[in-house]
């Protein structure tokens, strides 16, 4: 009975998303996660990986907002309001390397690259 249990727990653990798919960055660790369809893929997650993690150290945001008021005669007025941002991230990363990986069962490759806090 024992192994039946143990064999369970085992086989839930392999088919488990882990943590870091769900919060790349944590208390040791600002992290990014790369993912593609296909394993043959690596360079790409990883490219991804990477790029995520910069966004995640360092974001340039820019916002507009416009608001427009047409006042009409009758004392009755119009409001349109429109908002616009933009990210962009930009730099170079050292110290970053593949923390873990992971494949889930449709094969889609999940890469996390992290760098110490």
């Amino acid at each position: 009975m024992k192994y039946i249990i143990l064999t369970v727990i085992l086989i839930t653990n392999l088919f488990s998303n882990p943590l870091w798919l769900k919060q790349s960055s944590n208390q040791k660790y600002i992290g990014g996660v790369g993912i593609v369809n296909d394993i043959s893929q690596k360079r790409i997650a990883l490219m991804k990986a990477r790029a995520e993690l910069l966004e995640n150290i360092k974001v340039h945001i820019s916002s507009t907002i416009n608001i427009n008021k047409t006042l009409y005669s009758n004392g009755n007025y119009k409001s349109d309001i429109s908002h616009s941002l933009t990210q962009k991230a930009e730099g170079y990363i050292k110290n970053s390397f593949k923390k873990d990986s992971f494949i889930d069962k449709d094969g889609r490759y999940y890469v996390w690259v992290v760098i110490k806090k």
